[in-house]
């Protein structure tokens, strides 16, 4: 999900007028009647609703997270996914699509007022991206269009919590930006917060602006405690097939590897021999194991003995490090790694302590209730004495959403279930 901050207090949100479009053809521009459809590829009509894609494990979520190949980028051809540009005509459908849309936004962007959300996203000046899957949708973008100016608003954006981390976002902002080119749009603008931009940055945008300030000022809605981002829409560029490309310059690049290098070739496994298993590694020949010659490896020089013994320029080993030395690393090593989790974008449900109005019962379930701003509070005062006290207060904090929320498909277990894959490996 991509969280956008609340609107800033001093700058007040005042419904624009709408900017008068410039003439285009019909075919260039959204109808402002119709809810515009745009499939991916021809898809046959289904008569019950499908299933969601099926969830990967979180570990083998995040180990596809830099492969630009995706399993959903091949989803819109094989039909499984399709698009569609929504607006508020007074339609059943559209209305029905937009209160889908408000309830995925509600849920993404908790910091976000959901009176706010609402009359964005059903004012007739705005447009929402819906990214459905069957007849339901699991994420969009809204956004205001300022046809005269060429440019667009990104209000909110958000990837339902199940799916996130497998590619949908950037899925989502290529059809968009792919959607907006014939009607004349070159630039997005919008406010992102410290969890947003990490996303933003990865589709393009910049905080370098270079659309001049004259044509957005006083025209989009300002936000505290969020930095303005730009992206700038190439024409000639097709967004649909960025995935495609980068196939064939990864592929080019891996045959090219291939040409040049011996990296390709497989040589035969130990197989048990056991001049290679000795009781004494130190004796071993590395070099008759195979491939160990033909890759270049070298065997390291010896440490010097003055470097080995303390001297001049000696290596701090664990033998030699002192307890403050040890805890001066603990807690440099710990607050590196909360902020790697805060820089997530599925720790949204754990930031702040649990709404006692909004949820009654949760102090009565739980009764050692935990956030992670008491868990920032102990990393910034140095409180752990030892990673498995932190990583006992993680695991509190992902224990009680479990026990509170028994769905084990609830949004909030499934976030709970990645912060634990995500800290475990580093702790």
């Amino acid at each position: 999900a991509v969280s956008t901050p609340q609107p800033s207090s001093e700058n007040p949100v005042v419904q624009q007028a709408p900017t008068q479009r410039p003439k285009r053809k019909a075919s260039e521009i959204e109808n402002s009647h119709t809810a515009e459809s745009i499939p991916a590829a021809k898809s046959q009509t289904v008569a019950t609703k499908p299933p969601l894609p099926k969830l990967e494990s979180d570990a083998e979520e995040m180990k596809r997270e830099a492969d630009p190949e995706r399993p959903c980028f091949g989803e819109p051809a094989e039909g499984k996914v399709r698009f569609h540009a929504i607006r508020n005509d007074g339609g059943v459908r559209n209305m029905l699509w937009l209160l889908q849309l408000k309830q995925i936004f509600s849920r993404q962007l908790p910091k976000m007022p959901p009176q706010y959300i609402t009359r964005l996203i059903f004012d007739p000046h705005h447009v929402s991206l819906g990214l459905f899957h069957g007849h339901e949708p699991i994420g969009g973008i809204a956004y205001r269009p300022f046809y005269e100016q060429e440019y667009a608003e990104i209000a909110f954006c958000a990837i339902t919590a199940k799916l996130q981390i497998r590619g949908y976002g950037t899925l989502l902002m290529n059809h968009l930006k792919a959607h907006v080119l014939p009607s004349g749009i070159r630039y997005f603008l919008t406010y992102a917060d410290k969890f947003a931009t990490g996303y933003f940055r990865k589709q393009g945008f910049s905080n370098k602006l270079t659309l001049r300030k004259m044509l957005w000022d006083g025209h989009i809605k300002h936000y505290d405690g969020a930095e303005l981002m730009e992206c700038a829409i190439i024409q000639h560029v097709d967004y649909n097939a960025i995935p495609r490309m980068l196939r064939h310059q990864r592929d080019y690049l891996y045959r090219c590897i291939r040409e040049q290098t011996p990296s390709a070739v497989v040589y035969r496994s130990l197989d048990n021999d056991p001049k290679y298993f000795v009781n004494e590694p130190s004796k071993a020949d590395q070099y008759a194991i195979p491939g160990v010659l033909e890759s270049g490896w070298q065997q390291p020089e010896a440490a010097s003995d003055d470097v080995c013994a303390g001297g001049n320029g000696a290596i701090k080993t664990e033998s030699n490090s002192t307890p403050n030395d040890k805890r001066v690393d603990l807690q440099e090593s710990l607050q590196s790694i909360f902020k790697e989790l805060e820089a997530t974008n599925f720790t949204w449900p754990f930031l702040k302590a649990v709404d006692p109005e909004e949820y009654p019962q949760y102090y009565v379930q739980i009764s050692n209730p935990i956030d992670l701003s008491i868990i920032r509070t102990r990393v910034e005062s140095k409180s752990y004495e030892s990673k498995h006290a932190f990583l006992n207060d993680i695991g509190l904090m992902c224990a009680n959403c479990r026990a509170f929320n028994t769905d084990p498909d609830n949004d909030f277990v499934a976030c709970a279930n990645k912060v634990e894959a995500f800290i475990r490996p580093r702790v």
